[in-house]
C-alpha cells in the first residue's frame, strides 16, 4: 500500500511539472518595442455616426497601445461575450480548462510565425486589455491566441461543433467589378453591433483600411490605398498542419505590403498556414479578379472572368479526392448558398449608376431564398442571407465606394465611404446610404433570432429526456408563426417523444422536410423517422 501511495504521489508530481511546464511555455513573451511617442489614433463612435471607426498612425507598438485606450470598453465587452459562448459549447468549468489545455499544447510558441510587427501592435493593445480573464492567460498571450480563432473555429466546423459560412458575391461592370460579402460569425451580438472599421496608416507600407472587431490586428475584409481588396472564405481540406501562420495576419500583410494582385498571390505563396481558406483578391488597378484557393502545402489560383459566387468549399480540380471538402460540400450548407448566388448573379445586368448597382447587389446578398426552394425562410442557413452576418459591405471598384452594414446583421443600412477621400483627409467620409432589409425591422430580426435558439434549445432538451424543464420552451415555440425547418423539427422531437403523439409529430417533421432542412445532419434524422 505505502508503494502504491508513494507512486500516486510522484506521478502527480510528474504531471503537474508536465502541465506546468506546458502552461509556461504557452505564455508568450512580449516583443522588444521602441516606446516612442509618435502614437495617434481617432476614434468615431457609432453613436455619432452609424458606425465605430478608428484612424491610426505612428509605430506597430505605439498603435497597439492607442488602439487599446480607445477601445478599452470594447475590449472588455468582447472577452465577456467570447467566455459566454465558449460557456454554452462547454458547460462545465473543467471541460473549459481542458480546452484551454489543450489549445496551449497545440498552439504553444504559435507566436514565432507571427511578423514581429503584428506581435508589437498585439503587445500594444494588450496593454489595456481587461485584466478580468488573466485566470486563463495574461492579457499578451491572449491576444496572441485570439488570433488562432479562425484557425482553432475551422476545427471546430470539421467535428460538427460550429457551423459557420461567407458567401461572396462579384460580378464585372462597365470597367471594374463590383463585390458583394457576407461576413457569417456567430460569437455574440457585440462583434457585430461593435465592429471597427479600422484604417491603419503604418509607417512602412500602404495604407489600409479593413472591417474588424476592437484588438485585432488580423484582418477577414479590407482594402488598402490602391484600392486592392482581399477577403477571406473559410474552407478545408485534408491538409492541416499545428504550425503556421494565422490567415486573418496574412490577410494583414497583404494589404500593408501589396502593390498588386500578383503581389497579394506571392505573399499567399511564400505564407506557411496551418488551415486551408479561399482568399479573394481583387486588384482594381489592372481590373483583376482572383479566387486563391490555399492550404498549407498547396496554394491554387483561379483567375475569375465572369460572375462568381464564392461560398465555402474548393472548387479547383487540386481538390477532387479531398475527403473534407467533400465532406463540407455534403454535410454543411455551402453548396446551396454557392448555387442559389449563381442563380442571382448570373441572368441580371447591372446599371451604369453606382448606387442602383449597389443596390442590386445589396439585395443578393439579403436573397433569404434556399437554393430550390423557391420561397424566402428567414433564418435558413442554406440561403445566402442567414441572419448570422456580422458585417457585410460592398465594394464597387469603379467608384471606390465601400459600402457597410450598419446592424444588425445585414437588416439596417449600409453606409458607404469614398475611399480615396477617407484615406486623403483620415476621416471617414461618406457617400451615401443604402436602405434597411424590406423584409424584416430590427425587432423582428431580434425575435427571430430568439425563437431559433429556442428550437435549438428544445432540441438540445430533448435529446437529453429532459422532457418536464422544456414544456416551457415548448408552449412558447408552438405560438411562434416563425416558418423553419428547426422550429418544426424541435415541434415534432417534443410532441413524439415527451407526448409519445406519433402521429401530431409527423405531422410537424413533415413541415420540417417541405421547407429543406439546411444540414445533413437534419435531413437524415426526418429520413430515419420515415419522413417523405
Amino acid at each position: 500500500m505505502r508503494k502504491f501511495i508513494v507512486f500516486l504521489l510522484l506521478s502527480s508530481l510528474f504531471f503537474a511539472n508536465i502541465v506546468i511546464n506546458i502552461h509556461h511555455s504557452a505564455t508568450a513573451t512580449p516583443p522588444k518595442v521602441d516606446l516612442e511617442s509618435n502614437g495617434r489614433g481617432t476614434f468615431f463612435s457609432r453613436s455619432d455616426i452609424g458606425l465605430n471607426h478608428i484612424f491610426l498612425e505612428g509605430s506597430s507598438f505605439e498603435r497597439g497601445k492607442v488602439y487599446g485606450e480607445l477601445t478599452k470598453n470594447l475590449l472588455l465587452k468582447q472577452e465577456n461575450e467570447m467566455m459566454e459562448k465558449l460557456s454554452q459549447l462547454f458547460p462545465n468549468d473543467f471541460s473549459k480548462r481542458l480546452l484551454l489545455f489543450s489549445l496551449m499544447i497545440v498552439y504553444r510558441g504559435i507566436e514565432k510565425w507571427y511578423d514581429t510587427e503584428h506581435l508589437k501592435e498585439m503587445y500594444g493593445v494588450s496593454l489595456s486589455a481587461p485584466k478580468l480573464f488573466e485566470e486563463w492567460a495574461n492579457n499578451y498571450t491572449r491576444q496572441v491566441g485570439y488570433h488562432a480563432l479562425h484557425e482553432a473555429g475551422q476545427t471546430m466546423v470539421d467535428n460538427d461543433l460550429a457551423p459557420m459560412a461567407c458567401t461572396l458575391l462579384a460580378t464585372p461592370t462597365k470597367s471594374s467589378w463590383i463585390l458583394g460579402r457576407v461576413f457569417d460569425f456567430e460569437a455574440g451580438r457585440t462583434f457585430d453591433e461593435e465592429k471597427i472599421v479600422k484604417w491603419v496608416f503604418p509607417k512602412r507600407g500602404k495604407a489600409f483600411m479593413h472591417v474588424i472587431w476592437s484588438g485585432m490586428v488580423g484582418a477577414v475584409t479590407g482594402v488598402n490605398e490602391d484600392g486592392l481588396y482581399v477577403s477571406i472564405n473559410a474552407a478545408g481540406s485534408d491538409d492541416f498542419r499545428f504550425e503556421g501562420t494565422p490567415s486573418t495576419l496574412i490577410l494583414t500583410k497583404i494589404l500593408q505590403h501589396a502593390d498588386s494582385g500578383d503581389d497579394a498571390i506571392q505573399i499567399l505563396r511564400e505564407s506557411q498556414m496551418m488551415i486551408t481558406d479561399i482568399f479573394v483578391v481583387f486588384d482594381r488597378k489592372k481590373n483583376e479578379l482572383y479566387r486563391v484557393e490555399k492550404s498549407p502545402s498547396l496554394t491554387l489560383v483561379t483567375k475569375e472572368t465572369n460572375p462568381v459566387s464564392i461560398a465555402n468549399h474548393l472548387v479547383h480540380e487540386g481538390w477532387k479526392n479531398d475527403k473534407t471538402n467533400k465532406r463540407r460540400m455534403k454535410n454543411l450548407t455551402t453548396v446551396s448558398r454557392q448555387k442559389r448566388g449563381q442563380e442571382l448573379i448570373q441572368p441580371l445586368k447591372l446599371t451604369s449608376n453606382y448606387v442602383d448597382r449597389s443596390k442590386t447587389v445589396l439585395n443578393w446578398m439579403r436573397d433569404k431564398s434556399p437554393y430550390r426552394l423557391k420561397k424566402k425562410v428567414l433564418g435558413h442557413r442554406g440561403a445566402i442571407n442567414g441572419l448570422i452576418a456580422t458585417h457585410g459591405v460592398i465594394y464597387d471598384g469603379e467608384s471606390q465606394n465601400f459600402f457597410i452594414s450598419r446592424g444588425p446583421s445585414l437588416v439596417g443600412e449600409f453606409i458607404g465611404y469614398n475611399l480615396p477621400e477617407s484615406f486623403k483627409e483620415k476621416r471617414p467620409i461618406e457617400t451615401q446610404r443604402l436602405s434597411q432589409d424590406p423584409d424584416l425591422n430590427k425587432e423582428q430580426y431580434y425575435t427571430i433570432k430568439t425563437e431559433l435558439n429556442r428550437a435549438d434549445s428544445l432540441l438540445a432538451k430533448i435529446a437529453l429526456g429532459e422532457c418536464e424543464s422544456s414544456k416551457k420552451l415548448f408552449q412558447l415555440l408552438n405560438q411562434s408563426q416563425l416558418s423553419h425547418p428547426r422550429r418544426h423539427l424541435a415541434l415534432g422531437n417534443y410532441i413524439n417523444r415527451c407526448k409519445g403523439d406519433f402521429s401530431n409529430a409527423l405531422v410537424e417533421w413533415r413541415k420540417a422536410k417541405n421547407l429543406h432542412p439546411a444540414y445533413k445532419r437534419d435531413r437524415d434524422i426526418l429520413k430515419d423517422r420515415g419522413v417523405k
